[in-house]
């Protein structure tokens, strides 16, 4: 009996040998796919830096007089749009507090890139039911367009909505 027993343990052992050899080649199977992965996804982020790189070299543009400006449009943009925002809060503010009269309605603002400039579109609601509505450069303080509703003197609504899709991009 103690020869049979002694067989089975071999034949255990040798079957624990061959599981752990197996799961040991599996594991390590993983361990290099992992890190094959990892390298395919460091070499796709490398390959999307460089691009990157290409894009914003060639938003780099020559002025005129072939002076180099350097930047990017999109943070130009970002910088004019938020000067633009403090400016349209800053005039909805000072309007708030210095019209006693209307009630102003919160308005709308936007840099418009083509023009370079800050567009305002406010509104004054009056207690008898009109309203004043107007479209102003803030950069220059400027009225582009307005419409009183019961005086056809300051234009009629067709006019004014005119001027809102001339002066206010759609974004």
């Amino acid at each position: 009996m103690n020869q049979e027993q002694n067989l089975k343990n071999k034949s255990r052992s040798s079957q624990y040998g061959v599981i752990i050899t197996i799961m040991t080649v599996i594991i390590l199977g993983i361990v290099g796919y992992s890190l094959y992965q990892t390298n395919q996804k460091n070499d796709d982020i490398e390959e999307l830096q460089n691009q990157l790189l290409n894009k914003e070299s060639e938003i780099t543009e020559l002025t005129d007089d072939n002076q180099v400006l350097e930047g990017t449009i999109s943070d130009n943009l970002l910088e004019e749009k938020r000067k633009c925002a403090e400016a349209g809060e800053k005039k909805f503010e000072k309007d708030r507090e210095e019209l006693s009269g209307p009630d102003v309605i919160s308005p709308s603002y936007v840099y418009n890139k083509e023009l370079k400039t800050c567009i305002y579109k406010g509104m004054y609601l009056y207690d008898d039911g009109s309203n004043y509505q107007f479209i102003t450069d803030l950069y220059t303080n400027q009225n582009l367009a307005s419409h009183l509703s019961d005086d056809p003197t300051f234009g009629t609504i067709e006019d004014f909505n005119t001027a809102v899709n001339k002066y206010i991009p759609e974004s």
